[in-house]
């Protein structure tokens, strides 16, 4: 019997009796004006990002909760990607790119000004969210970020020039 993972006109097979369904147009909001083809694509795309997502967990390791676990991982996937998150910590909001991208840069200048050099993940986790913990510091950083973000809204690839100026002046 095929277990099916989530709710929606579309589905993709996402694992051995797993079927995802899910609405595209949650994800995709022109989805009624693609191509037959670049619908197909999209479609083999979230089912795959869906399948990597439970490829860790496995019988072996796991196992009768295994098939449990990876309905479950593939339903927080999916919840990922319906919010705009395509893979753990990254966002397709440009603003928020760019913020997360100017409070590591402060983060990083932080340890260095304290003399911590080659710092572990962890320490430089600790000072982004010591970081983020403060709100008008943080609300400095958003308002570059926006700016950052309008700026490569307007520009082409080749021309980032003043959004580089910006991050720089950051850093």
């Amino acid at each position: 019997m095929t277990h099916v993972v989530g709710n929606g006109p579309v589905t993709a097979a996402i694992g051995k009796d797993m079927t995802l369904a899910f609405d595209p147009t949650r994800m995709f909001p022109r989805w009624e004006s693609f191509t037959e083809m670049e619908r197909g694509l999209l479609v083999l795309g979230v089912g795959n990002k869906i399948k990597d997502s439970h490829a860790s967990i496995t019988y072996d390791k796991h196992g009768d909760d295994a098939f449990d676990l990876k309905c479950e991982r593939a339903e927080e996937t999916l919840a990922q990607l319906y919010r705009g998150e395509y893979a753990a910590g990254r966002t397709t909001d440009p603003v928020e790119s760019e913020l997360k991208s100017i409070v590591r840069k402060q983060a990083m200048k932080n340890l260095k000004a304290r003399g911590v050099k080659n710092a572990p993940k962890e320490t430089v986790k600790a000072e982004i969210d010591s970081i983020r913990s403060r709100p008008a510091e943080m609300a400095g950083y958003r308002s570059q970020a926006k700016r950052i973000a309008a700026i490569k809204a307007e520009t082409t690839p080749i021309d980032t020039g003043a959004a580089d100026e910006i991050a720089e002046s950051v850093a």
